[in-house]
């Protein structure tokens, strides 16, 4: 498997392509959604949550960390040296700009951040960690074309959206409080306590049948997730959520081979409100108003 870094194969700087821990292949970070920057929410502090900011115009995404984990055998102790500092001597000519960084998996304008101390193990043979920073990503993709009801995103399965779901943590817990500053003399001060906004993680599963499918998937779900207006979340414990992405998702353990792709994929999610029955349209028998394609009509009314 091949790695060039500014259309270099990394052979040629002394390297040979290792494994990320938990992996089979050299390269992590390059599947993870960014993190939201700028402002995304107001605290209003007399109020319970935040108030997140979900226009098109408020949203941006920063970048990414990629590394790549690699092997150096040099013979000896003394070309082990050389071929580390000769590859520092190459990476000082790449500061200031972006520059390729590719594989059989993709192309990434990164640039070169740091790399990891050098780990020196015996006869010329040692491992690096070069970690990159991709300041730019794209996050283009496509939503399924057809809605679901029970368990999902915005109405679409799980499984539509090709992730198995694994665990949900801290789902339950209560927002962790604030309150307000205020100052007194003499006394300590009661003022009221209000709920900040809950976040929680949601851990899937990737099992595709090509890197194709797993790209593509990894594509949809984050342009699904940067998408303007808030998302419906509906999880089996029988409960339904507005939530967004602020803190983006992390792929980790990814396992390449020709007739399968797996991988664990971590969501942070930022709870806005749960939602009841109340809070949606209903008939006179509290039955759901939803379209012909049953999603409810007050998600609909959410993007006007």
């Amino acid at each position: 498997m091949e790695y060039k870094i500014n259309n270099k194969p990394i052979e040629e700087l002394g390297l040979i392509a290792g494994r990320q821990s938990n992996s089979n292949i050299a390269i992590a970070g390059c599947w993870d959604m960014p993190s939201r920057i700028g402002k995304v929410f107001h605290d209003w502090q007399d109020e319970n949550g935040v108030e997140p900011y979900l226009r098109a115009d408020e949203i941006f995404f920063g970048g990414r960390d990629i590394s790549l984990y690699c092997w150096l055998s040099q013979g000896d102790r003394g070309n082990f040296i050389g071929t580390v500092q000769s590859l520092y001597d190459y990476i000082d000519t790449l500061q200031g700009s972006v520059f390729p960084l590719s594989s059989e998996f993709g192309t990434w304008n990164v640039q070169l951040i740091e790399a990891s101390s050098v780990s020196y193990l015996n006869q010329g043979y040692g491992n690096i960690e070069l970690k990159f920073r991709q300041p730019v990503v794209e996050m283009t993709g496509t939503v399924p074309a057809t809605a679901s009801s029970g368990v999902g995103i915005d109405n679409f399965s799980f499984a539509q959206l090709g992730i198995t779901k694994m665990l949900t943590k801290d789902q339950a817990n209560r927002p962790a409080s604030k309150q307000w500053e205020t100052t007194a003399y003499g006394v300590e001060r009661i003022g009221p306590v209000r709920r900040n906004m809950r976040e929680f993680t949601i851990d899937f599963f990737l099992d595709h049948p090509s890197y194709n499918s797993f790209k593509s998937c990894i594509n949809n779900l984050q342009y699904l997730f940067s998408r303007p207006n808030a998302r419906t979340l509906r999880l089996d414990d029988n409960t339904t959520r507005e939530f967004f992405v602020k803190d983006g998702f992390k792929v980790t353990n990814v396992r390449v081979t020709p007739n399968r792709v797996t991988a664990f994929l971590s969501l942070a999610v930022a709870e806005i409100r749960m939602l009841e029955n109340w809070n949606k349209l209903t008939d006179s028998t509290n039955l759901i108003l939803v379209d012909k394609h049953g999603q409810p009509l007050t998600e609909l009314l959410k993007g006007f």
